[in-house]
């Protein structure tokens, strides 16, 4: 059974990871990475919907379709991103779980 004693020591160790994972920066430079992602990530949104409405053209799909298969491969891009950091960092229940889960609420949801 732990002690108390044994609780607390653990609480600096937790701090310290917590520290390295999250670092205080200043206000000035937070907000000049928070304005730098927003541009990067309009840049990359007009950029991908151009290239959508060009592979739409070049395999006649209509610009409905090609705007869904956008859709599709948009919204499941942060699902793969997990399942495929868990699997590498051998955290096999966790991208079993994402898996199952995300492909089991789907149709319900539909």
């Amino acid at each position: 059974m732990r002690t108390a004693t044994a609780a607390a020591s653990l609480a600096p160790d937790a701090e310290k990871d917590t520290a390295v994972l999250l670092p205080h920066l200043p206000l000035a430079l937070a907000l000049l990475v928070f304005a730098a992602s927003a541009v990067a990530i309009w840049v990359a949104g007009i950029k991908l919907s151009n290239y959508t409405d060009v592979l739409s053209d070049r395999l006649h799909l209509g610009a409905a379709l090609g705007g869904l298969i956008l859709l599709a491969v948009a919204t499941n891009l942060p699902e793969i991103a997990i399942t495929l950091a868990a699997s590498l960092n051998g955290q096999i229940d966790v991208a079993v779980s994402n898996v199952l889960g995300g492909s089991l609420s789907r149709p319900s949801c539909l």
